[in-house]
């Protein structure tokens, strides 16, 4: 039995791939790294690859180089969500919130039944940048939309309960100078 060449490399990426991600599921970097980069040299086209071997990189605090590789995936896969979201993990390590907003919305626009998780993660990383932005309401609205797709995550029912909690106006306790004492306005 003869197996091509190409096809004995989709087999080595695949392996490789795998390797990668135990790897990175045990915190064993060095090798996920290594494991990662064999899978990009065998399948530079898949998008895949690109986008663990950018989890490695952020794991290991390389953030720039992370960035690369996920903006390699992105034009590698420009249909998928994916590479969108990881984009935007980056800028909401550095604390970028309009630009983690802005990929996260393109994100959320490639989003295709059977993206699963993705639903949630893409929600609640909107609220939180939503949130840093000062935007409460669209924060909510975000984390709504995020329920109405997978109505029974527990991150996604605790945030939602949190930002009401802060939507909420407080009671505010004002001293009035020309009584002798204090009352909730």
């Amino acid at each position: 039995m003869v197996i091509s060449l190409k096809r004995a490399r989709n087999r080595l990426h695949v392996k490789l791939e795998d390797r990668a991600r135990l790897a990175f599921i045990n915190k064993d970097y060095a090798l996920a790294l290594r494991a990662a980069q064999g899978a990009v040299r065998c399948r530079p086209d898949c998008s895949h690859g690109r986008i663990l071997l950018g989890d490695v990189l952020c794991a290991l605090g390389m953030e720039a180089a992370a960035l690369k590789a996920y903006h390699q995936a992105r034009r590698l896969a420009p249909e998928r969500s994916e590479p969108y979201w990881a984009i935007s993990s980056i800028h909401l390590l550095a604390g970028r919130w309009r630009d983690a907003l802005r990929y996260l919305d393109l994100a959320k626009q490639r989003l295709k039944r059977g993206d699963g998780p993705l639903y949630e993660w893409i929600a609640e990383d909107r609220a939180v940048a939503l949130l840093k932005l000062g935007r409460v309401e669209e924060a909510l609205d975000s984390v709504r939309w995020g329920l109405k797709r997978r109505p029974k995550q527990a991150r996604l029912l605790e945030l939602r309960a949190e930002l009401k909690t802060r939507g909420r106006p407080r009671l505010q306790l004002v001293v009035d100078p020309t009584r002798d004492g204090s009352r909730a306005r």
